[in-house]
């Protein structure tokens, strides 16, 4: 499960990674809160750029600096070759299409070569070698310092907004309501560089009890590094849906204001009613044989669940189920218990783990539209 960020200004969380990095103060911050200023045309290969439209008029929108393969237009890179006397040369090559300005007849008009890049470019320039053309795109400032944002979807010298560390919530199941369990999050670094990071945690939403161990976590970061694990043990105390909400210490190593903060958001979570289901086998099994499985369904809650679905998923070398290996109860009412009943054949004589059931419920106080789906208890028997 993916996690939201709070954009510092309007205070609204966003699905995705974030819009734009002030690297100024250390705040994420939506397009909409951005101040807008007037267009610039960078060069996406060098970094240069025309700073006003008569700037980039005279250059024809096009990067003083760079050139283009004249047949299949891909930016080309100025490398050092060697002539047949062993004196360095410099030509024109390009990546794509692995055109060579050095190869070309001599009586081409692309036959570009020089001692020196400063006469490559000359040359270049005095037989019309087709630019880089410049994109436009705007400049966007912060509108809480004033300092140039950069943005994920712009180029290479923006890299930095890429890789603010990224946080994730692994929830295998729903919560159960008055139960505690484990909730394990990951923190993976995506930067180059060093990067100190703090988590105090809270939840939004139905009244959830973080253990007071759990509550803070602090990593430390050295260059690009596998993910980090933590840990929240959560105990919920209503039905319904809530909501992590991590607020977040960092410092970065390339960047010398101190810390700064941010929030981000996981889930939404839910809270689904305790289920219980039991498996039966009968006191002597035959391997080989047909064999009658019970299940009962208890709803141990004081909701009503209108749908369940249970379904035995992966089971074990050597077992099988005969017929379906699903069921589905309409209704479940509080308290209530239903049963079910169906084949199954152990191939061999040995110790069989059952996994736990997938179960999807309905609950109309959480979602009436969305089927939840929880884990159910295991059975282990010896059989002989």
């Amino acid at each position: 499960m993916p996690s939201e960020y709070l954009c510092k200004v309007c205070g609204r969380f966003f699905e995705e990674f974030y819009d734009y990095y002030c690297s100024a103060c250390q705040h994420i911050i939506c397009e909409k809160c951005t101040n807008s200023q007037p267009w610039t045309w960078p060069c996406v290969k060098c970094g240069w750029a025309a700073k006003t439209r008569a700037e980039a008029i005279n250059n024809d929108y096009a990067c003083p600096n760079c050139y283009v393969c004249p047949y299949c237009k891909a930016p080309v890179d100025i490398v050092s070759e060697k002539t047949f006397e062993g004196e360095p040369k410099f030509v024109f090559k390009c990546g794509y299409c692995l055109w060579n300005s050095g190869i070309e007849t001599i009586d081409s008009k692309w036959h570009i070569e020089a001692l020196s890049e400063e006469w490559l470019r000359k040359k270049a320039e005095s037989v019309d070698l087709p630019r880089l053309s410049l994109r436009e795109v705007p400049t966007f400032l912060c509108s809480l310092c004033y300092s140039t944002l950069v943005s994920p979807k712009g180029s290479t010298e923006n890299l930095m907004a890429k890789i603010f560390p990224r946080v994730t919530l692994r929830l295998y199941h729903a919560l159960i309501m008055g139960v505690e369990e484990e909730v394990e999050i990951t923190v993976k670094n995506t930067r180059p560089k060093n990067v100190n990071l703090r988590f105090d945690w809270r939840t939004e939403g139905i009244p959830v009890k973080i253990a007071s161990h759990t509550r803070s976590h602090d990593f430390d970061f050295s260059g690009f590094e596998k993910e980090k694990k933590l840990k929240l043990i959560l105990k919920p105390e209503e039905y319904g849906s809530f909501y992590i909400i991590g607020e977040v210490w960092f410092s970065f190593e390339e960047l010398s204001l101190g810390q700064a903060t941010t929030h981000i958001r996981l889930g939404p979570i839910y809270v689904v009613p305790r289920i219980t289901v039991t498996k039966e086998l009968p006191g002597f099994i035959e391997t080989g044989k047909e064999t009658i499985m019970k299940v009962r369904i208890t709803n141990e809650s004081s909701k009503d669940v209108t749908r369940v679905i249970i379904e035995e998923g992966t089971l074990p070398e050597d077992m099988r189920v005969l017929g379906d290996d699903f069921f589905s109860i309409p209704r479940l009412a509080p308290n209530e218990t239903k049963e079910h009943s169906y084949k199954v054949v152990f191939e061999k004589p040995g110790r069989y783990k059952i996994p736990p059931s997938k179960i999807r419920l309905k609950i109309p106080i959480i979602d009436p539209n969305r089927l939840i789906e929880i884990r159910s208890n295991s059975l282990e028997r010896l059989l002989t």
